[in-house]
């Protein structure tokens, strides 16, 4: 057991540098069909309030016992309990979303991850004052008071601080650590990374199967959906009589508005274009082997019974340059910025004291 007096490390700060962390993945996620064209922010101040579910722990003073050192960094220390502020909220999500050794991994992956952002959160904020960075009050309270516009009153506001245990005096703290993070990565990395016009293109021509628009299909749909007061077998009774009366010639949108029971049946089912991907597989597979104006038969999917109709396709076509460019930009720019902010994390790492005194496994 140690006796220490120490700060509990910046966490809304700390989830700005795991989101640099997690960028890589990111980037690999953009090769979803049409790239969502959605960029991602990079070292730039976001603002404040969505942070506020993470800054409510941070900053807090301790004094008094601590049952567990993690690593001592320079003349710092990190405790098991700034880490387990972290980490506990995030364990309960995963474990309700993952079991067994698959639970477990990811556990241990998390934890070590925290620490090591802690890790880095140290490194770069003692840097940033040696550095001689500088942030006025003046800068501090504007940031302050783009938090509290989150909430309907100031009282709101500082009773959600006291109900997590902050004081205004942490808060001006991790709201300062924060602008300092932001103001060292605009001067130290931001600042220095450049993406030309030449690898923007080079990327586009490498990574064509990335920016193609998926298929569409317009679909009209009859549906019967499987529900408390409508059983299986009462649900197949109601779309084998709209299936008797299509094969007697009626009109898909006549049937659809006597018996659908899904969206848009006042429409005739019309459920307008839907994208590859964006339909439950098995509908999907039966649209992929009809022609426009074709009806499937009934199929059955977890939700009920459907009967479908192909109105209208859109092939998959490559996404013109001039629309990708600028999301090609941004995401050279993360690549580049986070290669240069590793590299500026080895460098402070490899002058400084890192000790961990605990290993996870």
């Amino acid at each position: 057991m140690i006796r220490v007096h120490c700060k509990i490390a910046d966490v809304f700060s700390l989830f700005f540098f795991k989101k640099l962390c997690d960028l890589k993945k990111k980037i690999v996620s953009a090769k979803c069909r049409n790239a969502s064209l959605k960029s991602h922010a990079f070292l730039r101040l976001l603002p404040l309030f969505s942070f506020v579910s993470f800054f409510l722990y941070s900053s807090v003073l301790v004094s008094g016992v601590i049952d567990g050192v993690e690593a001592v960094v320079n003349d710092h220390i990190i405790t098991t309990d700034e880490i387990n502020q972290v980490f506990l909220p995030q364990k309960e999500v995963y474990e309700k979303r993952f079991k067994g050794d698959n639970l477990r991994a990811r556990l241990v992956e998390a934890r070590q991850m925290i620490l090591e952002k802690m890790i880095e959160h140290i490194l770069v904020y003692e840097d940033a004052l040696k550095k001689n960075i500088k942030i006025s009050s003046k800068e501090i309270d504007k940031a302050i008071e783009r938090l509290q516009q989150k909430f309907e009153t100031k009282s709101a506001f500082m009773k959600s601080l006291r109900d997590q245990g902050m004081s205004e005096k942490s808060l001006r703290e991790s709201v300062k650590k924060t602008l300092y993070f932001s103001r060292y990565n605009d001067y130290f990395v931001r600042s220095t990374v450049r993406v030309l016009d030449s690898e923007i293109d080079e990327y586009y021509k490498a990574n064509k199967n990335v920016y193609t628009s998926p298929q569409e299909f317009r679909v009209s749909q009859i549906f019967i959906p499987f529900k408390k007061s409508q059983n299986k077998d009462t649900a197949q009774q109601t779309i084998s009589k709209a299936m008797d009366l299509l094969s007697e010639g009626k009109s898909f949108e006549s049937v659809a508005k006597e018996y659908s029971q899904g969206p848009n049946a006042s429409a005739g089912g019309d459920l307008g274009f839907m994208k590859s991907g964006q339909i439950i597989q098995a509908l999907e597979k039966s649209l992929t082997n009809l022609s426009i104006g074709e009806t499937t038969g009934i199929i059955e999917s977890s939700q009920g019974l459907h009967i479908l109709r192909l109105t209208a396709r859109k092939q998959a076509a490559p996404i013109p340059f001039p629309k990708v460019k600028k999301h090609i930009q941004k995401q050279l720019f993360i690549q580049k910025s986070e290669k240069k902010y590793r590299k500026i994390i080895k460098k402070l790492r490899e002058k400084s004291y890192i000790e961990y005194k605990t290993r996870l496994e």
